[in-house]
């Protein structure tokens, strides 16, 4: 039987990683397209951050 502790830390993980991952496309598509929709680029991407940042909130509060 696998360890509660790790699978709970290699989900944390995955999910940082995720959130790190997001966060940097999306800096770079915004640093290369400024003149074209860039408050939907900024949008978008702050709606993936939200739900991958609520995702780690609920993991780390033990919900899944």
């Amino acid at each position: 039987m696998p360890d509660n502790n790790l699978q709970n830390n290699s989900k944390i993980e995955e999910l940082a990683r995720e959130i790190f991952n997001l966060s940097a496309i999306l800096l770079e598509y915004c640093r290369n397209n400024t003149e074209t929709q860039e408050a939907e680029c900024i949008y978008t991407g702050l709606n993936i951050l939200h739900q991958k940042a609520d995702d780690l909130n609920l993991e780390l509060m033990g919900f899944e």
